[in-house]
């Protein structure tokens, strides 16, 4: 990963909205789908209509990036089970 996507990934993380937008503005070739999740998952507003300007967002995505987040659940669900298993078995003892 680039410098410049890890700092506009950051800057969405923290919902600096101007500033990441400064940097797509800047540098449009930074648009891809973890971009575009990040904008959509924390709420930055002007990148989100920024994205739609530019047609990066639609339905069809849409669909793959719930699908992700709905595999990234089931994860940390799975993850956590075999911790609760491990937690088990160790008070059987």
């Amino acid at each position: 990963m680039t410098e410049k996507k890890a700092a506009l990934l950051a800057l969405l993380g923290r919902r600096r909205d101007k500033e990441a937008l400064c940097l797509l503005e800047e540098d449009p070739a930074l648009i891809d789908e973890e971009v575009i999740t990040a904008a959509l998952d924390h709420g930055c507003v002007r990148v989100i209509r920024f994205l739609r300007s530019r047609g990066a967002i639609t339905m069809a995505g849409r669909a793959a990036r719930e699908e992700r987040r709905l595999s990234e659940a089931n994860a940390k669900i799975a993850a956590f089970d075999r911790e609760m298993a491990e937690i088990e078995k160790l008070l059987d003892l």
